[in-house]
């Protein structure tokens, strides 16, 4: 349980530090550039094994993560610049409406049925 207020704390911190960051910070690619290397070096940081083995299997894993990290960089461009237009409230409501859309696409293709307590905690 506490993972789960742990997460709607950060998710909504998203949102909020944008927009503090969008009236005292100009460069809005050097708050994303502190972003990924603060989770780049927590990341680091907590894993348990800091061997780097880059074998087939480990390069794949690279590659997919590159994809991951341009996709949310992307993300997190649009949120700012919708932040920007409309506001937190509506941006911050319709980010995460993304997660409808989400477990509509596991009920539907995958015809997974989310259980009463998921269902209490979405």
């Amino acid at each position: 349980m506490i993972y789960l207020f742990c997460a709607i704390a950060s998710s909504a911190a998203v949102s909020a530090v944008l927009r503090i960051g969008d009236r005292k910070c100009t460069g809005k690619y050097s708050r994303f550039a502190m972003n990924y290397l603060s989770a780049a070096v927590f990341a680091f940081l907590t894993m348990q094994f800091r061997e780097f083995v880059l074998d087939g299997s480990g390069m794949f894993a690279l590659g997919l993560g590159a994809v991951q990290g341009i996709l949310y960089l992307l993300s997190l461009v649009s949120l700012q610049s919708s932040i920007r237009k409309n506001g937190v409230i509506l941006s911050g409501t319709f980010a995460r409406l993304g997660l409808i859309i989400s477990m509509i696409f596991a009920i539907v293709a995958f015809g997974e049925l989310p259980g009463v307590l998921q269902t209490i905690g979405f």
